[in-house]
Order: structure tokens, then C-alpha cells, then sequence
């Protein structure tokens, strides 16, 4: 009887060193490194909120109040949802836009807008990451975060 305990005291050891090496490849230490920098066009989805402006001819970034910075963009695959929001005749924030338009991204920089009167209107991404969007529009960068 002590046999047989021995022996399955040894398969069980045996059974859960296997386990542990099975559980710890070495590929699992590169999994990050191997893949893929994600696209302009992952990183675009989103909601993207309105921050601020630069324009060229002032030196600072124009940082527009909370109402403003309520607007934003937010991107599907397809489709771009505009919310705007400004402050109204008594001071109180309002939407003041709501519009949803196809778009696509061209050459992994340029976002093409097909607006409701089929007018197309081109911003380019001056640049991306997972946390800020700078658009280039009519000369004036536009930073969402």
C-alpha cells in the first residue's frame, strides 16, 4: 500500500511540475514586442473631445472653455459623429450640431468627409496616438484628447 502512495505522491509531482513548464512558455515574455503598431485608422476610432487650437498667428494654443471642450468627434469604421456645443444667449452650454457623415481615410492620413449636400471636405491628421488626435484644418491644428 505505501508503494502505491509513493507512486501516486510521484505521478502528482510529476503531473504538476509538466503544468507549471506547459503554463510558462517563453513566448509569453515577447507577446507585446511581436505584435503590430496599431493603424491610423484603429487608432481613429473613438470619441475624440475638443481641447484646443493653434492658430499661427497667436502664440498659444487657444484652450476653449469646459462647454466647448463638450464637443467632440467620435469615429466608427464608416461613419463620423460631429457633436458641437456652444454657450447660448443666457451662458447655458447647448448642442448646437448633432451631424453624422460617411467618411474614409485616405493614404492613413487624410479623413475625407462627405457631407449631407455630397460637398467633400478633406482634414488631415497631423498626428495620432491612443490618447490625442491633432487635426490640420484651414491651417489651424486642433487637438482632441
Amino acid at each position: 500500500m505505501k508503494n502505491i502512495q509513493t507512486t501516486i505522491k510521484a505521478l502528482l509531482f510529476s503531473l504538476i511540475l509538466t503544468i507549471g513548464f506547459i503554463s510558462c512558455s517563453s513566448d509569453d515574455d515577447n507577446s507585446d514586442t511581436n505584435q503590430e503598431p496599431p493603424t491610423n485608422k484603429e487608432l481613429l476610432i473613438g470619441k475624440w473631445f475638443w481641447n484646443s487650437v493653434e492658430d499661427p498667428q497667436y502664440p498659444e494654443p487657444i484652450v476653449y472653455p469646459e462647454c466647448y471642450r463638450t464637443s467632440f468627434y467620435q469615429f466608427s469604421t464608416t461613419t463620423l459623429k460631429q457633436v458641437m456645443y456652444d454657450l447660448n444667449a443666457d451662458d447655458n452650454c447647448e448642442m448646437t450640431h448633432d451631424i453624422q457623415s460617411p467618411y474614409q481615410l485616405i493614404d492613413d492620413n487624410i479623413i475625407q468627409i462627405i457631407d449631407s449636400n455630397g460637398d467633400v471636405f478633406q482634414i488631415i491628421i497631423n498626428s495620432i496616438n491612443e490618447n490625442t488626435l491633432v487635426l490640420n484644418t484651414s491651417n489651424l491644428l486642433i487637438t482632441y484628447i
